[in-house]
C-alpha cells in the first residue's frame, strides 16, 4: 500500500515552482521512462484538499481544475503522473534526485480511468492482475488474474473492466464493486485472438464491444449483456477474407460468386457469362475442372491448359522425336522441360545459382522444389503442387484457403494486423488499423460490412487504389493509432504513424461518407509545378540548355509562361496541370519513346509452341498489356541455337494476350543488325529456349508514359477474349502518348519544332494531372532542309512534378504509440514512446501546443 498523499506531492510542486522563477532554465528532465499508455484524470483542488471530478470540469477555464495524466511505463514497473495543468511531473518521492514515479511492480501495460476520475486500473499481463490506483492518495491494491491479457477497456453500464486474451480467444469481464474495486471475473470465449477493443452504446444505451484481433482478419461484434460474439466483419476484401459474406456456404475462392480476390461481391451473378473457368467443364481434358485446374487462375480465366509444361502438353518441345514422358529429359519426378538447358554466358539455373531464389531457407537442390539443377526454386503453383507451402498444416486449393484458386501464387496469408479499434461517436463507423497491410479499413457498424472507400470516383489516386485492389486509407507511413470525434456536422479521425505524423481525416459530414484525407486550408492558394524537364538518350543525359535541341522529340519551349491571367494558370516547359489538386501528386515522371510496361520486365515466359507462350502467375491485363504490344526478349552471343545465334534484342508482334499467356504473330519478328538495319526473324523454336524467359513489352510507336507514384494508367481489363480496353473506360487514364504528326502535302520549316503550327496534327497528351504535347524530332539535311527524324527506342524525358494538394498532416511525435481525445480543451494528446514526452494538439488549430517531459 502506498499512502502519501498527491496533496503534498502538489505542495513540494508549488514551491519548487516559485524557486525557479529566479533560477536558469534547467536541461530536460524525463519523467517518462517507456512510456506505453496513458489515463486522463481530473482533480480539483482546493486548499490543501485534493478531489477527483467530472473530466469536463479540466477544461482550462478554471486552475483549480487540474488535468492529470497517468503514464504507464511498462519495463520500468512504475506509473509516471504528470500535472497538465501546470505542464509538470508530479515527484511521488522528493527525497529521490530526480522524477520519481509511482513504482507498482511488474509490467504496467495498459491503463484507463474510471469516468468520474475516482479510480485508475492498471493491467499487468507478467504478474497477471489488475491494479487499482486511487488518484488522490496515490494508494493502490491488486486484483489477481488467472490469465494474461492484451488490452483494458472500462465499461461505465456494468460497471465492468474488460480484458482481452489473444492466448485464449477470449474476453475477461470484471465486475466492480460499489467501491470501485474488482470484484469477480468472468471468462467468455469468442474465438480468434482478441487484441483491442472499443465500447460502443446503441441506440438502446445498452453496451456491444467492437474487437480487433491480432491475426484474424475480422472485426467481432459482441453483445455487451450477454457477452457472446453476434457478427463478424471482414477487414481483407469479401473475397478473401475467409467468412461466408453472402450464406451460401462457400467461401471466398470456392464461391462462384467472386469473380476474383479483390471482389467486393461474394453474390452470384446469374446472368453473367460463364468463362472457361467457370462454366463446370474439363475445357482442356486434363480431368480438373474450373479452379480445381492450376490452369484457371480465377473465374475469369478463359484458358484452363496454361498448366501443362512442356513435359505435359502432347507436344515435342524439343524436336527429338520424342514426347512427354516418352522423352528422357522428362525421365526424373517433377522434370518440366523437354530439353536439356542450353545456357548463355552468365546464365544458370535457379536451382544451381548457389541462391535462395524463393526465400525458403533452401538453397538449389536441398529446396524440395528442385528435383533437378536445371529446374525452378519457385513453384509455379504452389496452390496445386500437394505441398504445404506455408507451413500451416493445409496444402493446395480449396483446402489451405489462404489459396484463392488453384492457380493461386502463394499459399501465404496476409500479414496479420494486430488491429487498433476506434468507433465514431454515433456508432456508426470503425476505423481499424490493420498493420500488416499498412491501411486504416473501414467498416460500416450499421450494416455490417467493409467499405470500399476507394470506390468514390472523386480523384485519381482513389481510382488508382480501386484498380490495384487497395480498398482502405493509405498514409505517408504505417499507422499506429487512430481516434474518431464528432466536430460540428462532421465525423473527424485523426490518425498516427511510426513516422511521428498525425493526419486529419474527414469521415462524414451532414451524413455524407467521405473517408478521405483532409486538405488543409491555405490563406494563399496553391498551384501545381513542374521542375525543367531533363532528356536522356541510351541512358545518357542530354545538355539541352535553354531551348530543345534537333535530333529529338521535345515538350515544347523550355520556359514557364502564363496561359490563363484569370485562373494564373501556366505552363511549365509544355506541361499544363489541370485544377484537380487531389489528383495531382508530388512525384517524377517519365516519357520514353516504346518504354517497357512497367511490371513485365520481372516475369518469365514458357514458350509452348513457336507462337504460344505461358506466363505462370502473371496478370499482363493488369499491367496494360494489349494486342499489338511487342514482345521484346534479349539473347547472349553463342547461345548454341542457330536462329538467334547472333544474339541482341529480339521482338515479335502480340496477336493475342490473357491474364497468363501470349500468342505472337507468325513472321513478325525483326531485330536490328550492327548496322542499325531491319532483320527479320524466324518464329521463335520453343527447344531453343528450355527455360523460363525473361522479356519485356513494348507498345510500339508511342511514349510509355508512367509516374513514380501513379505507375502506369490504361483501361486494359482482363475479359474471356483476353486482354481488352474496357468499353467506357476513363479516357484520362491513358499512359500511351503519340508525338504530333506532319500532315500530308506539308513540310517543316523550323527545327526544332516547339509548338503547334499549321503543318502538323497535334495529338495532346491528357491524363487526370496534366496535359502535354509531344513534338516530332527533326534535323536539317546537307541542303539545310528540315527533315523528319525516326525517334530511337528509349528516349526519354523527366520532370518532376509539385502537387498543388497539401494534406492536413503534422509532425506530432517521434512514435506516438496511444492517443487520448480531452473534448473539454479540444485537444488530443498523443504519447511518444521514442520521445519519452506527451504531446498536447490543439485540435481547432491542428497544431502541436505543448510537450510534457
Amino acid at each position: 500500500m502506498r499512502a502519501q498523499t498527491i496533496t503534498a506531492v502538489l505542495a513540494v510542486l508549488t514551491t519548487a515552482l516559485v524557486s525557479a522563477c529566479t533560477d536558469p532554465l534547467p536541461s530536460i528532465a524525463f519523467s517518462l521512462s517507456d512510456p506505453g499508455a496513458f489515463a486522463f484524470v481530473c482533480l480539483q483542488q482546493q486548499g490543501n484538499e485534493v478531489a477527483p471530478s467530472n473530466p469536463a470540469n479540466c477544461d482550462g477555464t478554471d486552475s483549480s481544475f487540474r488535468l492529470t495524466a497517468f503514464v504507464a511505463n511498462g519495463p520500468a514497473g512504475d506509473i509516471s503522473i504528470m500535472d497538465l495543468t501546470s505542464g509538470d511531473p508530479v515527484d511521488t518521492d522528493p527525497m529521490i534526485p530526480g522524477h520519481t514515479g509511482l513504482y507498482i511492480g511488474g509490467y504496467p501495460q495498459d491503463i484507463v480511468a474510471a469516468p468520474d476520475s475516482t479510480a485508475l486500473y492498471v493491467l499487468d499481463p507478467v504478474d497477471t492482475g489488475i491494479v487499482t490506483i486511487d488518484p488522490v492518495t496515490l494508494e493502490f491494491s491488486r486484483f489477481p488474474l488467472a490469465h494474461s491479457g492484451a488490452r483494458l477497456t472500462y465499461e461505465a453500464v456494468g460497471p465492468a473492466l474488460l480484458v482481452t486474451l489473444p492466448g485464449k480467444g477470449a474476453l475477461l469481464r470484471i465486475a466492480l464493486g460499489e467501491d470501485g474495486l474488482p470484484a469477480n471475473a468472468a471468462l467468455h470465449e469468442i474465438g480468434g485472438t482478441p487484441f483491442s477493443m472499443e465500447v460502443v452504446l446503441d441506440s438502446e444505451g445498452l453496451p456491444f464491444l467492437a474487437v480487433g484481433h491480432q491475426e484474424q482478419h475480422y472485426l467481432s461484434l459482441v453483445d455487451g449483456t450477454t457477452m457472446t460474439e453476434t457478427w463478424r466483419i471482414g477487414l481483407l476484401q469479401p473475397c478473401r477474407d475467409g467468412l461466408d459474406n453472402d450464406n451460401d456456404g462457400l467461401l471466398d475462392g470456392a464461391d462462384p460468386g467472386c469473380d476474383g480476390p479483390d471482389d467486393f461481391d461474394e453474390t452470384d451473378d446469374p446472368e453473367a457469362e460463364l468463362a472457361a473457368c467457370a462454366n463446370g467443364e474439363d475445357d482442356d481434358g486434363d480431368g480438373l475442372a474450373d479452379l480445381a485446374d492450376p490452369g484457371c487462375l480465377d473465374r475469369l480465366d478463359n484458358t484452363e491448359n496454361t498448366d501443362n509444361s512442356q513435359c505435359a502438353d502432347g507436344v515435342d518441345n524439343d524436336g527429338d522425336g520424342s514426347v512427354d514422358a516418352d522423352d528422357t529429359e522428362c525421365a526424373a519426378p517433377g522434370a518440366v522441360f523437354e530439353a536439356a538447358p542450353i545456357f548463355g554466358e552468365g546464365v544458370v539455373a535457379e536451382c544451381d545459382n548457389g541462391i535462395d531464389d524463393d526465400g525458403d531457407g533452401a538453397i538449389d537442390l536441398e529446396d524440395s522444389a528442385c528435383t533437378t539443377a536445371d529446374g525452378l526454386e519457385n513453384s509455379q503453383y504452389p496452390c496445386f503442387d500437394g505441398e504445404d507451402n506455408d507451413g500451416d498444416g493445409l496444402a493446395d486449393f480449396p483446402e489451405d484457403p489462404d489459396c484463392f484458386s488453384a492457380g493461386w501464387t502463394s499459399e501465404k496469408a496476409p500479414p496479420p494486423p494486430m488491429a487498433e479499434v476506434s468507433v465514431s461517436p454515433d456508432g456508426r463507423w470503425a476505423y481499424v488499423v490493420h498493420r500488416g497491410l499498412s491501411i486504416v479499413a473501414v467498416l460500416n457498424l450499421s450494416t455490417g460490412e467493409l467499405v470500399d472507400v476507394n470506390s468514390v470516383d472523386d480523384s485519381t489516386p482513389r481510382r488508382l487504389k480501386k484498380r490495384r485492389g487497395i480498398y482502405g486509407i493509405q498514409f505517408p507511413a504505417e499507422a499506429t493509432t487512430v481516434t474518431l470525434r464528432r466536430a460540428d456536422d462532421q465525423v473527424l479521425a485523426y490518425v498516427t504513424d511510426v513516422a511521428g505524423q498525425c493526419t486529419m481525416v474527414e469521415v462524414s459530414s451532414e451524413n455524407e461518407q467521405l473517408h478521405r484525407i483532409a486538405e488543409a486550408e491555405l490563406d494563399t492558394p496553391r498551384m501545381a509545378s513542374a521542375a525543367k524537364p531533363h532528356l536522356y538518350s541510351d541512358s545518357q543525359e542530354i545538355q539541352i540548355g535553354h531551348s530543345p535541341v534537333m535530333g529529338f522529340p521535345n515538350l515544347g519551349p523550355l520556359i514557364v509562361e502564363e496561359i490563363d491571367p484569370v485562373t494564373g494558370q501556366d505552363s511549365y516547359y509544355g506541361i499544363v496541370f489541370n485544377d484537380d489538386a487531389r489528383s495531382q501528386l508530388t512525384e517524377t515522371w517519365r516519357i520514353e519513346y516504346e518504354g517497357a510496361l512497367p511490371g513485365t520486365g520481372s516475369l518469365r515466359a514458357l514458350p509452348a509452341t513457336s507462337s504460344s507462350l505461358s506466363v505462370p502467375g502473371a496478370e499482363l491485363c493488369s499491367l496494360g498489356v494489349l494486342p499489338g504490344d511487342l514482345f521484346v526478349f534479349n539473347v547472349d552471343e553463342g547461345n548454341g541455337c542457330e536462329a538467334f545465334a547472333e544474339g541482341g534484342t529480339f521482338n515479335y508482334v502480340i496477336s493475342e494476350v490473357g491474364r497468363d499467356w501470349i500468342e505472337l504473330e507468325s513472321g513478325s519478328g525483326w531485330r536490328l543488325d550492327e548496322e542499325e538495319q531491319l532483320q527479320e526473324l524466324e518464329d521463335p523454336d520453343p527447344a531453343c529456349f528450355p527455360l523460363p524467359l525473361r522479356f519485356t513489352i513494348r507498345p510500339p510507336g508511342v511514349f510509355v508514359i508512367r509516374g513514380s507514384k501513379t505507375g502506369y494508367l490504361h483501361n486494359v481489363e482482363a475479359t474471356s477474349e483476353g486482354c481488352r480496353e474496357m468499353e467506357g473506360g476513363d479516357p484520362l487514364f491513358s499512359g500511351r502518348a503519340v508525338a504530333a504528326s506532319l500532315l500530308p502535302d506539308k513540310t517543316l520549316l523550323t527545327c526544332p519544332v516547339t509548338s503547334a503550327g499549321s503543318e502538323l496534327e497535334l495529338h495532346t497528351f491528357n491524363n487526370p494531372a496534366f496535359a502535354v504535347n509531344l513534338f516530332p524530332a527533326c534535323t536539317l539535311n546537307d541542303e539545310g532542309a528540315v527533315e523528319m527524324v525516326e525517334t530511337k527506342r528509349g528516349t526519354l524525358w523527366t520532370f518532376a512534378a509539385s502537387s498543388a494538394f497539401v494534406s492536413q498532416v503534422i509532425l506530432s511525435a517521434a512514435l506516438p504509440v496511444d492517443a487520448q481525445l480531452h473534448e473539454p480543451e479540444n485537444r488530443l494528446y498523443l504519447l511518444d514512446l521514442a520521445g519519452k514526452s506527451l504531446k498536447a494538439i490543439d485540435l481547432k488549430q491542428f497544431s502541436l501546443t505543448k510537450s510534457y517531459y
